[in-house]
């Protein structure tokens, strides 16, 4: 899924995790945990490493980080103890976990680091990912076939929609406290979104057919 859509469920994962913790974190441990569920998909940088040039193929967008991030947490209840540092990798597991589990539903990720796309992957209609990137090839840039069949699917909109809820709520129930700390995700959210729609905008515009000169 997209970013906005992450940060949203990030947000609202830690905030739930702060009314239920028996530990009171700081803000900048919530700020860590939020976007642990979001710079995952910073490996985009990396994207012509990766097969197909999909960075979902990267061990970062596998089991590899939660996995990473509970052993952490595990060695942190005995070597800080009395802290709320395990807390915070726990919930930044969770937050992992959560981003592998959305992007499972839209085009599937290399969970299990075995170089097999695994989940729902509605987005693909059946077909399979070697077929969808043959036909991605064809449009310029590459992912303009992803957004074009993202925001044309029902199940992703509503998904989108979902986000924006949840995290609405969590941050209410949380206010004052948690949440009237990290408003400033509204804004992340909204940057977010702002960002993704001008994406979007971009590739109607470049994959849009020619139009037909007039005969002069």
């Amino acid at each position: 899924m997209h970013l906005n859509a992450h940060i949203a469920f990030s947000t609202a994962v830690t905030l739930l995790m702060t009314t239920i913790g028996p530990v009171r974190a700081s803000w900048l441990e919530i700020v860590a945990c939020i976007l642990a569920g979001v710079v995952i998909d910073g490996d985009f940088i990396f994207l012509h490493f990766s097969r197909h040039k999909n960075h979902r193929m990267l061990l970062t967008h596998s089991i590899v980080l939660p996995l990473a991030f509970i052993l952490a947490s595990i060695a942190l209840m005995f070597l800080a103890r009395g802290t709320s540092l395990a807390w915070t990798a726990w919930t930044c597991a969770i937050n992992a976990l959560v981003h592998d589990a959305v992007d499972s539903i839209d085009w599937g990720l290399n969970f299990f680091a075995n170089g097999k796309i695994v989940g729902k992957r509605i987005l693909l209609g059946g077909a399979s990912p070697e077929a969808y990137y043959a036909e991605a090839r064809k449009t310029t840039p590459i992912y303009a076939a992803f957004y074009r069949a993202y925001y044309g699917h029902k199940a992703m909109r509503a998904l989108e929609v979902v986000a924006l809820v949840t995290m609405c709520a969590a941050l209410a129930v949380s206010w004052p406290g948690a949440g009237q700390d990290h408003w400033w995700t509204i804004l992340a959210y909204a940057g977010l979104l702002g960002f993704h729609a001008m994406e979007w905008r971009r590739c109607k515009a470049a994959t849009r057919p020619a139009r037909p000169r007039a005969a002069s």
